[in-house]
């Protein structure tokens, strides 16, 4: 029986197959589908710019949805992704990261 001694605890740099930009994939603990792989856009970004849905961050090395009170907030690159289509409710700031992906593309 295989034994997991250890869980990775740093982001897994990687691109995105659908636009070729870089990402960062973090595990995030699902209650119903155990450890899954989150990819985030590198950098932070100010939280109040983003919608809370939208909003994670990085503790120890895990992903976790939701706002920690910090006011700089990681988003989910499927909502930037240029190769994918648009999310329904995008805010100026995040269209900005859009498009300037688009560019990088």
């Amino acid at each position: 029986m295989p034994h997991r001694t250890r869980l990775v605890r740093n982001a897994q740099l990687g691109h995105c197959r659908d636009c070729g930009n870089s990402i960062d994939r973090y595990p995030r603990a699902d209650a119903a589908h155990g450890v899954r792989v989150v990819p985030l856009h590198p950098q932070e970004v100010p939280a109040a710019a983003i919608p809370v849905t939208a909003r994670w961050h990085v503790s120890s090395g895990t992903a976790h949805p939701s706002h920690d009170g910090t006011p700089w907030c990681r988003i989910p690159h499927t909502a930037l992704c240029p190769g994918r289509p648009a999310p329904a409710a995008l805010t100026p700031q995040i269209t900005t990261l859009r498009r300037h992906l688009a560019l990088h593309t």
